[in-house]
């Protein structure tokens, strides 16, 4: 049985089939959540910017072109939907920047990526320092931080990382080799292999 692409329920939703959109909703909403809480704000802004980003999606669908590129578009409205956030909420004056809702939102696997850990016992036994993990991903720079959770939260590939974020590939790349150095350093894990 052959999958059905983005693309392919894209064409169904703009040929009139709403049950194409909802399995896009289905595919991407936990990814999209979870993308947005990761960069930052409280949970109810966290969900605005959420919800605002399928508004987004649906107003924009008809204008988007079928290229195998459905997912990079998508996380590209829900970044561009929280920096108007942000920006929307600083310019008003009644919040300051939002501080991380990692706390707020659970299901970031990163502990494996960054121990290199496979086993059950071990990655329960870096559960154990996930404030210290959530901690030491807040301290990096924003960039860097958008694209280890793209790569590990929301499962994106180095070249939709790369499309999403309006960077050459290597740029992804060298931030996501950068941050997994930090990361060990701050961690103390650069003697463990």
């Amino acid at each position: 049985m052959a999958t059905v692409t983005d693309d392919d329920l894209v064409r169904a939703y703009l040929a009139g089939d709403l049950r194409a959109f909802e399995t896009l909703f289905d595919r991407y909403e936990r990814r999209i959540l979870g993308f947005v809480a990761s960069l930052g704000g409280r949970p109810a802004q966290v969900e605005d910017a959420a919800q605002t980003t399928w508004l987004k999606v649906v107003q924009e669908l008809p204008r988007y072109r079928p290229s195998g590129r459905f997912k990079s578009w998508l996380f590209r409205i829900a970044q561009r939907t929280w920096l108007d956030s942000v920006r929307s909420a600083w310019e008003r004056k009644r919040v300051a920047l939002p501080e991380s809702a990692d706390d707020d939102f659970e299901g970031v696997p990163i502990e494996w990526w960054i121990t290199g850990r496979a086993s059950p016992q071990e990655r329960a036994a870096t559960v154990e320092h996930r404030d210290a993990l959530y901690n030491a991903l807040d301290a990096l720079p924003d960039l860097m931080r958008q694209t280890v959770l793209m790569r590990i939260d929301a499962e994106m590939t180095f070249r939709e990382i790369a499309e999403t974020m309006g960077c050459p590939l290597g740029t992804a790349l060298w931030r996501m080799k950068e941050a997994q150095k930090r990361l060990r350093a701050k961690l103390g894990l650069d003697h463990e292999q």
